[in-house]
């Protein structure tokens, strides 16, 4: 547990570390957010608005943020202002394919405890039943503020209709919606390793993989 947690730390928590710039990216991208910018301080908006430039984009200039900071008063006060989240465009949609999806969940989960019921006051003793283990295609929200796309995509609806309203936002906005994170270059280091494992097992040393890893990656 520990030498994991020390592996954790040096990459995202020391100011050094390989990650560390990428999370205070993803850090300061949340003032962007208007579900969080309407419970933020001043003095936390601009804190996020310094670590932009862990974005490393050429337009995010010391001089740059400073123009953010100055409509950051006005950004606060537009997000404090009511907004119906319901209604953005396509939200009804999701919001029935949701229900629907829950509703579902909550039957299955019905029907899988009346099950057990039956099976524990029977007097005949039955053969245990083995659940059947299917691989779960997809991530489980029961709210539209946890599935990362759909909260992403109102977001930006809540952006649109005030994009004109800024001088300096737009811009950084735009910018930062582009950066889409990936995780290609992850899975293709594991792909390369599931096809060294699969030619020397598992039982191989951490640095006879590492070896082989960098030999494979260098070849392309």
């Amino acid at each position: 547990m520990l030498p994991g947690f020390e592996y954790f730390a040096k990459l995202f928590v020391a100011a050094d570390g390989e990650m560390w710039g990428l999370k205070m990216a993803y850090y300061a991208a949340t003032v962007f957010d208007a579900l969080k910018l309407r419970d933020m301080t001043a003095a936390s908006a601009i804190l996020r608005i310094d670590h932009l430039v862990h974005f490393n984009l050429p337009e995010f200039t010391p001089a740059f943020l400073a123009d953010l900071k100055t409509e950051l008063p006005q950004v606060l006060a537009h997000a404090q202002k009511p907004f119906d989240w319901m209604g953005v465009p396509g939200a009804a949609e999701s919001d029935v394919a949701l229900s629907r999806k829950i509703k579902l969940k909550q039957a299955e989960a019905a029907a899988a405890a009346a099950a057990a019921a039956a099976a524990s006051s029977s007097s005949v003793v039955a053969a245990p039943v083995i659940p059947e283990v299917s691989e779960r295609t997809e991530e489980e929200f029961f709210d539209w503020k946890q599935d990362p796309v759909e909260r992403a995509r109102r977001l930006w609806e809540w952006w649109v209709p005030r994009v004109g309203e800024f001088r300096f936002w737009t811009k950084p906005l735009r910018l930062v919606a582009l950066v889409q994170p990936s995780s290609a270059e992850v899975e293709r280091l594991f792909s390369q390793l599931k096809l060294i494992a699969e030619q020397i097992g598992v039982g191989g040393l951490e640095e006879g993989y590492e070896a082989r890893t960098m030999t494979r990656v260098n070849q392309f």
